[in-house]
C-alpha cells in the first residue's frame, strides 16, 4: 500500500519539475492533487475490500490490485497446494504412510498430552 502511495507521490513530484510556465504549473499542480487523492481513495477502497480491483489499458486487462489481507490469503492457499501436491508425489513413490499409522502416531502424541 505504501509503495503505490509513494508511486503517486513520485510521480505527482516528476511532473511538477516538468512543468514551468505559471499557469499550466498551476492547473497541472491541481490536477496531480486531485489524481493523488483519487489514488489514495482507491487504495482505502481495495484495502477494505476483498475483491480484486482490474485495471485496464485501451479496454483490455493490464494488472489486478488486491488488498494485502486477500493476497495474504492467496499465497496461504498456494503454499498448502504445494504441501498438497508434494504429499501425492511422495504416495506415489511409495515414501507416504499410510492413514492409519499417521492417526495411530497422532493418538499416541495426544494421550502423552494427557
Amino acid at each position: 500500500m505504501h509503495k503505490i502511495r509513494a508511486l503517486c507521490l513520485l510521480i505527482r513530484t516528476e511532473t511538477l519539475k516538468k512543468a514551468t510556465a505559471g499557469r499550466r504549473r498551476e492547473r497541472l499542480r491541481q490536477n496531480l492533487l486531485r489524481s493523488y487523492a483519487r489514488c489514495c481513495k482507491h487504495i482505502e477502497t481495495i484495502a477494505k475490500n476483498p475483491d480484486p480491483l482490474v485495471i485496464t489499458q485501451r479496454g483490455r486487462a493490464a494488472a489486478v490490485i488486491i488488498g494485502l489481507e486477500a493476497y495474504e490469503k492467496s499465497e496461504h492457499d498456494k503454499e498448502l497446494l504445494r504441501l498438497l501436491a508434494k504429499g501425492d508425489k511422495e504416495v506415489e513413490i511409495g515414501e507416504g504412510y499410510d492413514l492409519d499409522s499417521v492417526f495411530a502416531e497422532a493418538d499416541l502424541l495426544l494421550d502423552k498430552g494427557q
